[in-house]
């Protein structure tokens, strides 16, 4: 029996309660495009009850990962965020402390009936959904193997000081009749120093922050670390047991293809305005909000388009490539590897691979850490994973592979943006960037040997607010 099924059955029963989104690993016929679309009635309430599951482990992670006051997160993050399709004035909200628990629970009318969704905090790992009253998540997780206190990044008095406290102070002003950027952390590093750090009030140098999709880019990371261990070849298929078949066309997939996002996966991702966001048939933010095992669910996906021909940004990609991982350890677990692989030996103590119930972290979108600590993997890319004279990615990873513009789409590389279409002008072309919702950016600059760290929720016309800080920060640092 896989650990995945195990689960399952352990926690079946708890999970019969009305509203809570559990289901078995996914099988390739789930969710398929083709499905009967609900009513409008069952649309709200699927997006209802989804977006109120998010919101639980969002709370609780907030909470609990970022130390964050409840009241004010709530206010300040989850009232911003475009997923809410439930009245915060009908539902309440509930914070076990000592139990690290967190429940939230809808009573809107016209939703057939109460609605209730629950998150769990467990030390190291951060939270998750759970089912309605459960005291523990149902599958062991091993211990991190975080190793003692890091030493600190240094810090330099380079540059500019008096133009980079100016690039600063710009950075957290809010401009009249502008859409408000909501900056909460700034970080610069020049040839591996902090020569510029800034935090908003509430927040500092020990606050963890949400990434979002600046976790793909620490999987191609971890890839690479495991790509320097395994010697695997990303240009062959994928070594994925599930589609290993011999009439299986996803045998194909190779894994520079999931790298590039061009696997060909099928993986619905309607846009914000569309009447499926957040329902059911939502694959692509469906492992956000829906209690399953996301290795199987993003495995099971049919073939769509074939491999490598057609860029598609879709989270199917990145959680395939750490089932590479997966199953290329032989029981070693993701988390543990990550730490003594990469983490560890860069001094990235704070970081926070959150994982479903099945212990599969959900690396596309909950990942956490400090902004030093999301600098120091910037650095990381930035000296092609080298780290106080040992390697601990290939050869070239950044250039051939992180950096490098996907056959199908070459504003994208390996899990990261590219600006060779000049996306920030006044960046220079060969700058990659991590990029998470919200506009949480990590830039890395070969050419200047500069990391950029920017962290908040920014309202809207991001680039040329982003780009200004680009160019006043390498002006100051000439």
């Amino acid at each position: 029996m896989t650990r995945a099924a195990a689960a399952f059955l352990s926690i079946a029963a708890a999970a019969a309660v009305v509203g809570f989104a559990f289901t078995a690993p996914a099988k390739a016929s789930e969710h398929a495009l083709s499905a009967a679309i609900p009513d409008a009635t069952e649309l709200a309430r699927q997006r209802t009850r989804n977006s109120l599951n998010l919101a639980a482990k969002l709370l609780c992670s907030g909470v609990f990962v970022s130390g964050r006051d409840p009241e004010a997160f709530i206010e300040e993050d989850l009232h911003w965020y475009g997923y809410n399709f439930f009245d915060w004035d009908k539902t309440q909200w509930t914070i076990d402390r000592e139990a690290g628990a967190v429940r939230l629970v809808n009573d809107e009318e016209g939703r057939g009936g109460r609605l209730q969704a629950s998150a769990l905090f467990e030390e190291g790992y951060g939270c998750a959904l759970s089912p309605p009253r459960a005291t523990r998540l149902p599958v062991s997780r091993p211990p991190r193997r975080r190793t003692a206190a890091a030493e600190p990044l240094p810090i330099s008095e380079g540059g500019d000081r008096e133009a980079l406290e100016a690039m600063l102070d710009a950075a957290f002003s809010e401009t009249k009749g502008a859409a408000p950027q909501r900056t909460r952390a700034l970080l610069v590093l020049k040839d591996g120093a902090i020569v510029a750090e800034r935090y908003a009030e509430e927040y500092n140098a020990e606050t963890a922050f949400i990434g979002w999709s600046m976790g793909k880019s620490v999987a191609a990371i971890l890839f690479g670390a495991f790509v320097h261990r395994a010697g695997i070849d990303i240009d062959a298929p994928a070594p994925v047991s599930a589609w290993k078949g011999a009439s299986d066309p996803r045998r194909t997939i190779t894994s520079r293809h999931l790298l590039n996002m061009s696997g060909g996966l099928k993986f619905l991702n309607p846009g914000i305005d569309d009447s499926l966001y957040y329902s059911d048939l939502h694959d692509h933010e469906s492992v956000y909000f829906r209690a399953q095992d996301t290795e199987a669910f993003a495995l099971g996906r049919p073939l769509a388009q074939t491999p490598g021909k057609a860029f598609a940004y879709r989270n199917t990609n990145t959680l395939s490539l750490l089932a590479v991982i997966r199953e290329g350890l032989e029981g070693e677990e993701i988390v543990p590897f990550a730490d003594e692989a990469v983490f560890s030996r860069i001094g990235a103590q704070s970081m926070a691979l959150e994982t479903d119930l099945y212990g599969n972290p959900i690396i596309t979108g909950f990942v956490y850490g400090t902004a030093r600590d999301w600098a120091r993997l910037g650095q990381l890319v930035l000296k092609d994973g080298v780290v106080k004279g040992e390697r601990i990615l290939p050869e070239g990873w950044r250039d051939g592979v992180m950096l490098a513009p996907s056959p199908a789409f070459d504003a994208y590389g390996g899990q990261m943006w590219l600006n060779t279409r000049g996306a920030f002008p006044r960046a220079p072309r060969d700058a990659g960037y991590f990029l998470g919702w919200g506009r949480q950016v990590v830039m890395v600059i070969p050419s200047r040997n500069v990391v950029i760290v920017r962290l908040g929720l920014s309202d809207g016309d991001f680039d040329p607010y982003f780009d200004e800080i680009i160019a006043a920060t390498l002006s100051a640092l000439d």
